[in-house]
């Protein structure tokens, strides 16, 4: 009990975090992206964010190595795939109407061919949904190594971090996406199976260094160069974000918003995106709001209105549940 005890706690509070830095990115770049401390700020956040959502789904996803037999493989990837493939082509799909009617205010337009291969190749009308494609691939790629023998998560470990170090040659955006990924799931699932600390065994209760330590070299590193998906060094800021938000959430691991925000974290990253588009479309684009104002009420409306929606609709409609959050 100990052990599921302390994982949740802290990893929902991460997930919160995280969630947090998602929506106050997509803000940043929807109204605000030319103001030079905003434009660091989102740096800073790109440099770390997804692969800390990776991370921590790796963490979660640590019972893919105890599928070793055919059936329960087969089981635990259509389980997998309704859960994230199934939201992956719904959500896209009501999303294509969406972007037909802002087609002059999108960064991607939608056409037929576009539709028939673009989902295929992680190129979702909610371009933000590429994650879900990709986390369904990290569980596939850990379950099928799971047979590797005593050491398949270290030689599971060795490949993606060699595919990582090979994404930065790589010009197509999903494939690099993948490829970079991968070594923060399989980072978590390492984590997850080998540290004591995530087994319950040992607990530190200062936490304060990762948190400065490890928040002193991001900021100076995005500081000092444009770290973006083409720089081997966003390996090493995103372990560093990574320490930072570890460290913060053992700290805030009871605070209720976090955890509340951590729960609904995958919600509110599939709904987020809707109303922070709306907010740059009607109030920035259209009515000519002050930039700033527009920023914090896309930053708030990415939080509230997805949660909210969630609660009282998304959540309690089966339908909604397995077709929207894939809870099958």
């Amino acid at each position: 009990m100990q052990e599921k005890t302390l994982h949740y706690d802290w990893v929902d509070a991460a997930k919160g975090l995280g969630i947090i830095f998602v929506v106050l990115g997509h803000a940043i770049a929807d109204t605000t992206p030319n103001v030079p401390i905003f434009g660091k700020i989102f740096q800073i956040i790109y440099s770390f964010h997804m692969p800390l959502f990776f991370f921590l789904s790796g963490f979660c996803g640590i019972k893919a190595l105890q599928k070793r037999q055919l059936h329960e493989k087969e089981a635990y990837i259509l389980e997998r795939f309704k859960r994230l493939m199934i939201p992956y082509f719904f959500v896209g799909i009501c999303y294509i109407p969406i972007k037909l009617l802002m087609a002059d205010y999108v960064t991607k337009r939608v056409d037929i061919s576009y539709i028939v291969l673009g989902f295929l190749g992680g190129d979702n009308p909610n371009s933000q949904l590429w994650t879900l494609y990709v986390l369904f691939l990290n569980a596939v790629f850990l379950c099928v190594m799971s047979n590797a023998g005593k050491f398949s998560l270290h030689i599971t470990f060795l490949l993606s971090l060699i595919m990582a170090v090979s994404s930065v040659f790589v010009d197509n955006a999903f494939l690099r996406n993948f490829m970079f990924e991968t070594l923060f799931y399989i980072l978590g699932a390492l984590f997850r199976k080998n540290l004591p600390v995530a087994s319950g065994k040992v607990y530190f209760d200062n936490h304060q260094p990762l948190i400065i330590i490890g928040g002193g070299l991001l900021i100076a590193l995005n500081m000092c160069m444009n770290i973006d998906g083409k720089n081997i060094f966003k390996i090493l800021t995103a372990i560093l974000g990574i320490m930072v938000v570890y460290g913060a959430a053992h700290i805030l691991e009871k605070n209720k918003i976090l955890k509340e925000l951590g729960r609904y974290s995958m919600d509110i990253y599939i709904m987020a995106n809707i109303f922070q588009v709306s907010v740059r479309v009607v109030l920035l684009n259209k009515l000519g709001v002050n930039g700033y104002l527009c920023f914090l009420i896309s930053f708030v409306a990415g939080i509230i209105f997805p949660v909210v929606i969630s609660k009282k609709i998304v959540r309690k409609i089966p339908m909604t549940n397995k077709f929207v959050l894939g809870n099958f």
